[in-house]
């Protein structure tokens, strides 16, 4: 899938959300741009860059919407982009696959407080 079919359907998803909280929106676009991540690995290509970059983006902006965004997904995101402009396809993609990787632990962790924060409030 192509990235500006990626952003097409994020701006169709957004649309279509309307009225619907900034979360669930946030939640719409990580969906559609993972679904095209998966639609690249389903056709025996592996994801360029660009695409898990712009994939991390995504869900490093999620973990921002939640204030649990974490600064070593920042310098991994830093790091893919230089890499990427630098021309370095390879090394970009790992920095980027990294980027990811922090980007949804934060969101894990960002769940996880959701659910665990009122055990810790004295009664």
């Amino acid at each position: 899938m192509s990235w500006g079919r990626l952003r097409q359907l994020e701006g169709q998803a957004l649309r279509a959300l309307g009225g619907v909280g900034a979360w669930a929106g946030v939640l719409m676009v990580v969906g559609v741009l993972t679904l095209g991540l998966n639609a690249s690995n389903s056709q025996g290509k592996a994801p360029s860059a660009e695409a898990v970059l712009a994939h991390a983006m995504s869900v490093h902006d999620a973990a921002m919407a939640r204030d649990h965004a974490w600064v070593t997904t920042r310098r991994a995101l830093a790091r893919a982009q230089d890499l990427l402009d630098a021309g370095d396809e390879s090394a970009s993609l790992l920095a980027a696959q990294q980027a990811l990787q922090s980007a949804q632990a934060s969101l894990n962790q960002a769940d996880v407080e959701a659910e665990s924060w009122p055990a810790r409030v004295p009664k």
